[in-house]
């Protein structure tokens, strides 16, 4: 991949900046105080590429008292022309635009331009790019120390050990799957030997035993029904008796009830004194005689009423009387009827046991084939897991780790350091202290002495990785500083010696670095709160 060009507008501290990274080739040096700006390209270029920085929320990105922000960036991959166009808003669009040779790149989102980018176009892992080309110091991880899901993510990436993680991820699932069916063969196992044991001791059990059990119960199912049976008779004739009472109450309180109704009618029209219909004066005198009727109905009615509630009243507790004598026996012969059905599935068994512990032994023999078959491909998957988790990938680095310490080797001898270094084939560093013959952590070496360590393994990996990570532009945001002059100085001379033609190296360092090796400077002062770059 070659960065072309990039243009940047109203990113962080940068107004406006273009690029022609043709123009900038070799060794440059980026200085500037604190907070100038000299980060800000490398973290363009990763916004660029990526659509985000790392640990950096994206509208933090955005220069202040700006609402957008732009970048552009022209490069060439994999054969193909790109133009990247990414914007951020201060609301929270983040659009992106792509041309592949001119031509719109076609995704329908954000993320899945991303992962076509990515996947189809980019020859740089993003991993690799972050540790050995766009390193700055805030985000920086130090290739010595890094934790083991971080060496195994950049070895995959790096080294193209990604297909035997595939490969080792796939064989753990086919792994998983017949140690489930293991699990499931051995449960069913442990049932089926179980029956045995239950059907073993059914074949001891006398059947003619069995039988005179099974008559018990029988006998005592069939009392328990007749006597639920009386007693629910019983109380059938006492609730018959009532409700025949109850009857000729309801028949008398509704004749009432309709003698009633007439009475309230010829109550009323007397009461009118004229008739509705010819308009003249009517005979009250036997108003009073009909009221006198109507409530002496009243009273009957009421008293027909009382006695119909307390016959109504007399069937529920009659009814709740007999209930938990019923509900006993039935639960006496629910007992003895699933007893019995108990009792007559044992004595099938015991009259079938022989070829019942016949058939399950024969069962229990496949489902023992079935357990050592199964065990034998558990274990082939586990060493299949084994050889590509661990022999394999180690076999693939030992290619490559050899290369890489010998060019570790060399360029500590070059800048006359006084331990060496070298790494195993999982990518582990072993730190030796040359005058003692003795190991130390990597903890114990100086701040400057771990980013001369770095920054030898960074170089080693590119140079043993020179086609694999194809990349032009390399930032190295202060891990120069803490050194002193003369280091400075060999490192830089190394640095530049294993500059590829068309290659530039940005060196940020607020120590100062000797001239003699730089191919140009880039000052960065802010001004008015935008960062001003000048080139010379």
């Amino acid at each position: 991949m070659v960065i072309n060009r990039i243009s940047i507008k109203n990113f962080k501290s940068i107004s406006e900046l273009e690029l022609d990274f043709s123009s900038l080739r070799g060794l440059w040096e980026i200085t500037g105080d604190v907070g100038s700006g000299k980060t800000t390209v490398g973290e363009a270029l990763l916004y660029a590429l990526f659509g985000s920085v790392r640990d950096k929320n994206n509208r933090e990105l955005i220069q202040w008292g700006q609402k957008h922000a732009l970048i552009e960036m022209d490069c060439f991959t994999r054969g193909h022309t790109l133009h990247v166009t990414r914007e951020i808003n201060a609301h929270g669009s983040n659009p992106t635009d792509v041309l592949v040779d001119g031509e719109p790149l076609q995704f329908t989102n954000k993320r899945d331009a991303q992962s076509i980018l990515e996947q189809e176009y980019y020859d740089v892992p993003r991993l690799s790019l972050e540790l050995l080309c766009i390193i700055t110091f805030t985000g920086f991880k130090s290739m010595s120390t890094m934790s083991s899901s971080d060496t195994k993510k950049f070895l995959d990436q790096s080294f193209s050990l990604s297909v035997i993680t595939d490969l080792y991820d796939a064989a753990q699932n086919e792994r998983k799957a017949v140690s489930d069916t293991l699990d499931k063969t051995q449960r069913e196992q442990y049932a089926v030997s179980k029956q045995i044991t239950q059907v073993e001791k059914w074949a001891d059990t006398d059947a003619e035993e069995l039988k005179a059990e099974i008559k018990s119960k029988t006998i005592m199912y069939d009392e328990a029904v007749k006597k639920m049976n009386a007693a629910a008779a019983e109380r059938d004739k006492k609730v018959a008796e009532i409700r025949t009472r109850l009857t000729e109450l309801q028949q008398k309180i509704a004749a009432v009830k309709t003698e009633g109704a007439r009475k309230k009618k010829e109550i009323d029209f007397l009461s009118k004194g004229i008739c509705p219909t010819c308009g003249q004066k009517l005979d009250i005198s036997s108003l009073d005689t009909h009221k006198a009727e109507r409530e002496k109905l009243l009273a009957e009615y009421n008293e027909l009423k009382g006695k119909i509630d307390a016959e109504t009243a007399e069937i529920t507790e009659e009814q709740n009387k007999w209930k938990p004598t019923i509900d006993e026996h039935r639960c006496s012969a629910e007992a003895a009827k699933a007893e019995k059905a108990q009792l007559t599935e044992k004595l099938r068994q015991v009259e079938q046991c022989d070829i019942e512990i016949e058939k399950l032994n024969e069962d229990l023999e496949e489902l023992r084939t079935e357990e050592e078959s199964l065990n034998a491909e558990v274990s082939q998957w586990q060493e299949l897991c084994d050889c590509l988790g661990g022999e394999m990938r180690s076999i693939i680095l030992r290619e490559y780790i050899p290369h890489i310490n010998k060019n570790i080797e060399s360029y500590m001898a070059q800048l006359g350091q006084p331990y060496s270094a070298v790494m195993d084939d999982q990518f582990k560093c072993t730190i030796t202290i040359k005058s003692k013959m003795m190991e130390v952590p990597v903890s114990m070496l100086s701040t400057g002495q771990k980013k001369v360590l770095d920054m030898v393994i960074i170089l080693s990996v590119l140079t043993v990785l020179m086609n694999k990570v194809n990349f032009n532009i390399c930032f190295c945001d202060e891990l120069l500083s803490n050194m002193d002059q003369e280091l400075r100085d060999k490192m830089c001379e190394l640095l530049k010696s294993n500059l590829r033609p068309g290659q530039s190296m940005f060196l940020l360092c607020h120590a100062p670095l000797n001239k003699e090796y730089m191919d140009g400077t880039i000052t960065v002062n802010l001004q008015d709160g935008e960062s001003v770059y000048t080139f010379e």
